[in-house]
This record gives structure tokens, C-alpha cells and sequence, in this order.
């Protein structure tokens, strides 16, 4: 045993002085197979996204959907809601010309509406009021009869 222990210490030892003298070659080879290790990973990584890609895409929309009908949500129900939010829909308040004018052409043809719901009504009151009267001469007509 101490033979087999100082003949092994010496092997250890040569060996270890034959890496410390060719560090840079053993760098470089550890660094090479780690790269390719790396680029095998990256590669199937890369064939299985590529394999489910509609899948993929489908996830990506729904978390996205997600994430701005929450963002929308922060808008509208948020007293302070953050930049970012803010941000996400700002394009929402640009106003042009064209969007002035269809405003205005909205709010005329509700004003509109409620001017013929009104106009309705008053119709409607007006049929029951002749229905009434109608029906007061027909029950008179029958009464003289």
C-alpha cells in the first residue's frame, strides 16, 4: 500500500503538471465542448419551438389578450393608473378631424332619437286618449239606441 499509494501520487502529480503546463489548450478544449454542448441544447431547443410553432402562437396570443384586457382594466377601473398602462393606450386618444366630425354627427343623431321617442310617446298617448274617446261614442250610440 504505500507502494501502490507513492506510485499513484506520482501519476497524479505528472498528470497534473502535464495540465498545468498546457492550461490554455485544456481551457480551450473545455471551452469548445461546453460551446458545442451549448449549441446542441440550443438547437433542439430550437427544432422543438419550431415543431409547435401554432402552438406557441396560440399561448403567446392568449397571454398577450390577457395581459392588455388586464392593462385595460388598470385604465378604466384604476383611479392612478401607471405610465406604462397610459402608454399602452395613449394611441386611443389621438383625436383627428374625422373622429371631431363623427362625434358630432353621433351626439346629433341621438339628439335626434330622443326627439322621436318623444314624438312617440306623444303619439301613443294621443291613440289611447281616441281610443278612449272612440270608445265613449260607441258605448253613447249604444245607449241611444
Amino acid at each position: 500500500a504505500l507502494w501502490k499509494g507513492s506510485k499513484q501520487r506520482k501519476k497524479y502529480m505528472s498528470r497534473r503538471q502535464t495540465f498545468m503546463s498546457n492550461i490554455d489548450s485544456v481551457v480551450k478544449i473545455q471551452s469548445l465542448f461546453r460551446m458545442l454542448a451549448a449549441r446542441k441544447n440550443y438547437l433542439s431547443r430550437l427544432q422543438y419551438f419550431r415543431d409547435h410553432k401554432n402552438e406557441i402562437v396560440k399561448i403567446q396570443s392568449l397571454l398577450r389578450a390577457n395581459k392588455a384586457r388586464d392593462n385595460y382594466k388598470i385604465l378604466v377601473g384604476s383611479e392612478n393608473p401607471s405610465l406604462t398602462v397610459i402608454r399602452k393606450f395613449v394611441h386611443l386618444l389621438d383625436q383627428s378631424d374625422l373622429d371631431f366630425q363623427e362625434e358630432l354627427e353621433v351626439a346629433r343623431l341621438r339628439e335626434e332619437v330622443v326627439t322621436k321617442i318623444r314624438a312617440n310617446q306623444q303619439l301613443e298617448k294621443d291613440l289611447n286618449l281616441m281610443d278612449l274617446k272612440i270608445g265613449l261614442l260607441v258605448k253613447n250610440r249604444i245607449t241611444l239606441e
